[in-house]
């Protein structure tokens, strides 16, 4: 299988282990036209302004990103990010970024306990940020602590039954 769609699947495997730990159900979109590759969605939300709520995420994941001052920068295409902000669509967007280690076989770690899936998601939001005039690629700043974790993403859900991203 070819690099790319190796990293890329691992991240989907990644992103439905923590979905399935969370409780929620996730679909794939056939076709990514419009920079959503998954949905996940919550229920059980029936006192919440918005009983079934949806996130819908971008994913991306990369073996190695700058890390500064608690930040991580990444550079996004310019047509995802065009994609991803605004606050005019029915469900929260996220971009989430994972970060693999560099060897393939250091991705996943089996033991006689089962297996871990290595390193992090880290989640960011680009709902407030302006538009751009780039045509390539943006460079994002996301914080270090903003790690998606199964618990985080209870978080994101909630605030999307209420209307809200985080």
């Amino acid at each position: 299988m070819d690099k790319k769609k190796q990293m890329e699947q691992f991240n989907i495997a990644y992103i439905r282990s923590l979905a399935a730990h969370a409780g929620f159900k996730v679909s794939s979109c056939d076709v990514d036209d419009d920079s959503i590759d998954i949905t996940i969605e919550g229920t059980g939300f029936n006192s919440s302004p918005i009983r079934n709520p949806k996130i819908d995420i971008q994913l991306k994941s990369t073996k190695n990103f700058k890390l500064r001052n608690n930040t991580i920068t990444y550079a996004l295409k310019a047509k995802n990010y065009s994609d991803l902000i605004g606050d005019n669509v029915l469900s929260p967007r996220y971009l989430v970024l994972l970060h693999l280690p560099v060897n393939i076989s250091d991705w996943l770690y089996h033991s006689v306990n089962g297996i871990t899936l290595r390193n992090r998601c880290y989640w960011f939001s680009l709902r407030y940020l302006p538009p751009s005039t780039n045509k390539n690629s943006i460079t994002l700043n996301i914080p270090a602590n903003q790690v998606l974790t199964s618990s985080f993403l209870k978080d994101m859900m909630k605030a999307a039954s209420n209307g809200v991203s985080v």
